[in-house]
Order: structure tokens, then sequence, then C-alpha cells
């Protein structure tokens, strides 16, 4: 509601603007400046200060009877907050996040103790890494926009490793169990044997190269799998706990520390 509300300002605030540039009357000329104040009341924010001195200006213009540039100076803020608001959902699009302000308090993970702390927003330097999200792991790359510090997504700390035996919880091929091939923290998605086989159509580039369907599987939601306990055999939800100054991964049911009961499987297959 409150887009189609934003769309409507902006229609009676160019239409009451042309108005006015042709009959050039002052009614007309209040009903703009309403109209353009309303739309651009979407846009104000604490660190923004281009729009207020750009409304402010507009409002000098008016009380001094320059009418044409109060309205030309709105106009012209509205379209760089428009664009500026259109640039910001482009990043957020691309996986990029966004804060509204550096006084931010944010999480900052310490690469070398392995250990996190809280840290304004505005301390945080590039190449750090900061959790946002509860499990979510962000990669500082140092740009600044409008005070709005913009961060990269780092990755995903996913409960799944790479040769994991899981079960699938969800999806068309819930019930079966197969081992991790690939993992995609970015994505948060992994490729499990077997499951969710997809047909793609392989043209042949040579005379010895053989095209035709060739079938492989494709990724599927981490959160549609579940870690299969090798201790108790069964699906099971992961929790952390430090072993040994370690921190490992515990199965929920049995308590057993999954890569611990993983690495002996794997020795014990190749002796």
């Amino acid at each position: 509601m409150k887009i189609v509300a934003k769309w409507f300002f902006l229609f009676f605030a160019f239409l009451f603007s042309a108005f006015y540039l042709f009959f050039s009357s002052w009614p007309l000329f209040l009903l703009a400046f309403l109209s353009w104040t309303l739309f651009l009341l979407y846009f104000f924010r604490r660190e923004n200060t281009n729009l207020y001195v750009g409304w402010g200006l507009a409002v000098i213009f008016g009380l001094i009877g320059r009418y044409e540039y109060a309205l030309f100076l709105l106009i012209i803020v509205a379209i760089c907050s428009w664009l500026e608001e259109f640039l910001l959902d482009f990043l957020n699009k691309k996986r990029i996040s966004s804060f509204p302000q550096d006084s931010d308090t944010v999480t900052l993970f310490d690469q070398k103790t392995k250990n996190y702390h809280p840290i304004q927003l505005r301390s945080v330097k590039p190449s750090d890494i900061i959790v946002v999200k509860p499990n979510e792991k962000i990669l500082v790359d140092g740009t600044v926009f409008r005070g709005r510090t913009v961060v990269k997504r780092f990755f995903t700390k996913l409960n799944v490793k790479k040769g994991d035996n899981v079960l699938v919880i969800a999806g068309k091929d819930a019930g079966k169990t197969g081992e991790i091939l690939e993992v995609n923290r970015e994505d948060g998605k992994v490729v499990v044997a077997n499951v969710n086989i997809q047909s793609h159509h392989k043209k042949p580039r040579s005379k010895d190269d053989k095209g035709g369907i060739i079938k492989s599987e494709g990724p599927i939601d981490v959160s549609n799998v579940q870690v299969v306990c090798p201790a108790c055999k069964k699906a099971t939800r992961v929790a952390h706990k430090d072993v040994d100054g370690k921190n490992q991964r515990v199965c929920k049911k049995c308590g057993a520390s999954l890569d611990v009961v993983k690495n002996a499987a794997k020795s014990s297959k190749k002796a």
C-alpha cells in the first residue's frame, strides 16, 4: 500500500507542477509543493542530509517568491533520492547488505582468536568479518554510501559439510539418503548424490564426442536436509560444542561428535 501511495503522490506532483508552468497559479504551486513533500517523505532518513538541505532551500525559494526554482529543486532532490533508493535495492538483490546507520552495533568475528565481540559499525574495517544474523558471517568490503556501510555477504555458516551422509526431509526426493558432493556456502545450497536428478542436453563438440541427454545431481536448499549421525544412525539437528578446545558439531539426539565419528569411519575404511 505504501508503494502505491508513493507513486500516487509522484503522479500528482508532476501533474500540479506541469499545471503551474502553464498557468502560474499560486494555489497550484502549493499543491505541487505538498505533493513533492509527501513523495519525499518516503526517502527521509537521518543520514540523508542532501534531502534535508534540498527541501529546506526549496522552502526558502518558495517564501521569497521563486516558485520555479523551488519546484525545480524539489524535482532534482526527488530524482536523486529515488536513484539512491534504487541503487540500494539493486545492491540488496545482488546479495549485498546495507545498514541504516553507522552507529549500529554489530558482532565482530576475530579471525585470530575465533571469538565474537560487539563493535560499532563505524569502527569496522575492510576485510573484517562481522555477524549480522545468527549463523551468517559477512565480509566487509569497505564501501560507504551516503552514510551507510555496504558490505558483501561472505558465507553462511552451514551445519553440513562435504562428505556428510544426509537425509532429505522435504521436496520431491524426501526420504532419500545420500552423501553431500558439493556445498555452496554463499547460496546456502548442497548437492547430494542421487538426489534432485536433472537432465541436460549435451551437443557433440567434435566427431568423437557423443551428444545426448546427461543426468546429474542438482543443488537443493540446505534446509531440506538433515545430517545422519554416524553413531546412532538417525537424522538429527546439529549443535556446536567445544571439544578439546575445538568447536565441533554434535548430534542432538545421542550427543556424539559428528566430526570425530566421521573421521574415525573414514580412517577405518582406508585401513
